[in-house]
Formats: C-alpha cells, sequence, structure tokens
C-alpha cells in the first residue's frame, strides 16, 4: 500500500479509508467462517453425543446445509466487495 503517488481526486484520507474498508472486509469473512466452522461442529456434537434422540439427530443434520450456507453467503460478500474495491483503488491509480 504505498501512497506516495496518490491521486489528487482521491486524497490520501480517502484511499486510507479504502484500505481500511478491505481490512474490515477481511475480518467479516473471517467471522462467516468462524460461524460456519462452529455452525459444523455443533451438528457433529450433536450427533455424535445424542445418537439415539431424534430431535437431536434432525437438528444436528439440518445444522449441517447451515454451516455450508453460512460459508458461501460469507464468501459470496467478500468477492463481491473485494472486486469493486479494487476496481475503486486501481481506477483512482490509473487516473
Amino acid at each position: 500500500m504505498n501512497y506516495d503517488d496518490f491521486d489528487e481526486e482521491l486524497g490520501l484520507r480517502d484511499l486510507l479509508a479504502l484500505d481500511r474498508t478491505i481490512l474490515a472486509n477481511e475480518r467479516t469473512v473471517l467471522a462467516y467462517a468462524r460461524t460456519s466452522v462452529m455452525v459444523g461442529v455443533s451438528s457433529i456434537t450433536l450427533l455424535k453425543i445424542f445418537p439415539d434422540n431424534p430431535l437431536a439427530f434432525c437438528t444436528g443434520v439440518a445444522l449441517i446445509p447451515v454451516s455450508i450456507l453460512v460459508a458461501a453467503i460469507g464468501f459470496r460478500r467478500f468477492v463481491g466487495l473485494s472486486r469493486s474495491l479494487l476496481k475503486r483503488r486501481s481506477r483512482s491509480t490509473t487516473v
């Protein structure tokens, strides 16, 4: 992140804000990943600890696709925002 030749259109303050947004986006995808892993671990725990309980079994099986869905949503949001931020950053450095 070199700020020596920053554009007059986007000042240094704007470029720093853009970098903070990129870091926040990375933190957000890590939070989605953490949530996805915890939901998956909870589902496996329910399946292993209560194998004979039908409610725990159904809940454990239902949480597996929820875990995958949370990971997919987090990854999709991360990629979408990353592309738009990189496009904005490259537009500001080429102008």
